[in-house]
């Protein structure tokens, strides 16, 4: 199905000069005069390279967005330097209902790229040497700067020699935005053509909800603009200069969100990449005043006093500001440079003090959340499991609603294996914020590594009660739905063997209940019922086996042995019949016989 477009005038100049045109067209009917016309667009759209490159692109505003190419790396074009782009996809870790689902869109979503710009994506298993890498997640880690399903992120080359070209790793958040439940299929497909449109080097956001790379995007499929403005970029050589107009394009979207740190980021890197270090300073810290978690705003933040002085140099101005009158703002800024600086003691130690000058400062509670989170965060890092437990508790004592130092302490006591303590931390949590989405996945999956503790014990039907729990909280948490499948699958092999077909018929019925697509469990299911005498049932079960494996031998002798039973008891009912029908034909006979014979004396 193709949209009616109306060609650019250069594409009809382009028809002109094909001699078969200007000699034949005249003499031909109106109809078929467009016909042929419409013919050739088609053509020219549905062959590889893409109607954009098969044309001149014009240069009006209105025909691509290249000027907004580079809002988000440094103000420069930035793309691979090649026509063959290797891919990598990690295991996709969703439900089996929506893998392959999930698979095909992303199929798809690269084709569109392809058609539209004449690469061409490879798929390939090495990780390390995908310029590419397509990356699942449930949830965001704290720390990120916008909340969309999907995230792009350039890596640009070592230094040391490593990596000589850029790669790009694409996050998916498989999970809808502040819900449990997973993507819808056509919300992927929106969310992997923009994030695509990314990672080939669209580095920018359209200022058109029509267009794929809108900064929120709704539609499904390419623009006009999209193809254009992709087509255009790959054209540039790559480290083009559009300095000013990402600016512009970025306080532009600024005067629409005012408090979107992601923007004053990526305005703080224009700046440094233009030399204005003092000026990217001021705009990052108005970054992480927003968002104080933001790491990268904070890296960014410690370059900049690195290149221009150190941090020992840069606390000496705090302190010399300070002058003997200390303000919480002042001690807050002291606080704040040593979070920078690593050196969490004494930042918590500034800026308790500012907190106790202006205890209603959110910013300053904020900022000490931060310091206990990234102490803990470090000494997680080192291995000092212990000590971040002990830190964590004791910013809880000052922030016993944070949400964010609860949920560290639980992933805490999840990297120590002790579940039970992780599980009633994110109950905490849940007490706080009874939709915390990062609560109810961490608290499933805690559930579940009890059940695998327990059923390494051997503890079966407390293991099952884990997994089942665990569903209670995240219907979607698939380790359960998996532990849980194949614990039952070895508790209905166990009521076989013991030939107590009634419960094997109940347990296999609960695994197809979690797992439609499990042949194992219809084959069994199917043996309990044969077994019981159902045999229509019993049919049913095997006919399901071999539709999800149709080379199960053992289900096809089942079905063979059925067929000939079925053979035997339809002779078994109708034997009788015959019988009756073959002794009421001899008394007839004999009647007849007998009849003649008197017929016979007379």
């Amino acid at each position: 199905m193709f949209n009616l477009v109306i060609l650019p005038s250069s594409a009809f100049e382009l028809l002109k000069y094909k001699s078969w045109y200007s000699l034949k067209m005249n003499v031909l009917p109106l109809r078929l005069k467009q016909s042929i016309l419409i013919g050739l667009f088609v053509y020219y759209l549905c062959i590889p390279n893409s109607f954009a490159q098969r044309f001149p692109i014009s240069k009006t505003a209105d025909d691509d967005y290249l000027g907004r190419c580079a809002m988000f790396t440094n103000g420069r074009l930035t793309h691979f330097n090649k026509s063959t782009i290797s891919v990598f996809i990690a295991p996709i870790s969703v439900s089996r209902n929506l893998t392959d689902v999930y698979r095909q869109i992303l199929i798809e979503s690269f084709q569109q790229w392809e058609i539209a710009t004449g690469l061409e994506f490879s798929f390939i298993s090495d990780k390390k040497s995908a310029n590419i890498h397509i990356l699942w997640n449930h949830h965001r880690q704290i720390g990120g700067l916008h909340p969309h399903g999907g995230e792009s992120v350039l890596i640009r080359p070592d230094p040391n020699g490593h990596r000589t070209e850029i790669q790009v790793e694409i996050e998916i958040f498989v999970r809808q935005a502040k819900q449990i439940d997973f993507l819808q299929p056509e919300d992927l497909r929106t969310i992997l053509l923009h994030e695509i449109g990314h990672a080939i080097g669209l580095w920018g956001h359209s200022s058109k909800s029509s267009d794929i790379m809108y900064y929120q995007p709704v539609v499904k499929k390419l623009s006009a603009r999209d193809v254009a403005t992709v087509n255009q970029l790959l054209k540039e050589p790559v480290g083009s200069s559009l300095h000013q107009s990402s600016l512009k394009a970025l306080k532009t979207a600024l005067t629409k969100q005012a408090n979107i740190a992601e923007h004053l980021y990526a305005i703080g890197l224009i700046h440094m990449d233009l030399g204005d270090y003092e000026l990217a300073m001021s705009v990052f810290q108005k970054a992480i005043t927003i968002n104080p978690l933001a790491k990268k705003v904070a890296w960014q933040m410690a370059q900049i006093r690195q290149q221009g002085s150190d941090y020992e140099l840069a606390l000496k101005d705090y302190f010399r500001s300070v002058d003997g009158q200390p303000t919480a703002k002042k001690l807050g800024a002291i606080g704040t440079t040593y979070i920078l600086q690593g050196n969490y003691d004494l930042a918590l130690t500034y800026l308790g003090q500012a907190l106790r000058a202006d205890p209603e400062s959110e910013l300053l509670r904020r900022n000490m959340v931060a310091a206990y989170h990234h102490k803990a965060l470090d000494q997680r890092q080192k291995g000092e499991k212990d000590a971040a437990v002990q830190t964590l508790n004791e910013g809880l004592k000052d922030f016993p609603n944070s949400s964010i130092l609860l949920y560290d302490l639980g992933s805490t006591y999840g990297m120590m294996k002790l579940y039970n303590r992780a599980f009633q931390v994110y109950e905490d949590i849940l007490q706080i914020k009874p939709n915390h989405i990062d609560a109810l996945i961490s608290i499933a999956a805690t559930l579940n590594n009890l059940g695998v503790e327990v059923a390494g014990q051997q503890k079966w039907e407390k293991a099952m009660d884990y997994y089942r729990k665990s569903l209670d909280y995240d219907v979607n948490c698939w380790e359960a739905q998996h532990n849980l499948v194949e614990t039952l699958l070895l508790k209905g092999w166990k009521y076989l063997k013991q030939e107590d077909y009634s419960k094997a018929t109940k347990t296999f019925s609960e695994v197809i209940e979690h797992d439609s697509k499990n042949a194992s469990a219809y084959y069994n299911l199917g043996i309990s019922l044969y077994s019981q005498g159902q045999i229509k049932s019993a049919n049913k079960a095997f006919d399901h086996t071999l539709e999800l494996n149709p080379n199960h031998s053992d289900a096809q002798d089942y079905l063979r042995e059925i067929n000939e039973y079925e053979k035997g008891r339809k002779l078994e009912r109708t034997l009788p019949i015959i019988l009756a029908l073959l002794s009421f034909s001899l008394v007839i006979a004999l009647l007849k016989r007998k009849k003649n014979e008197q017929k016979s004396t007379c």
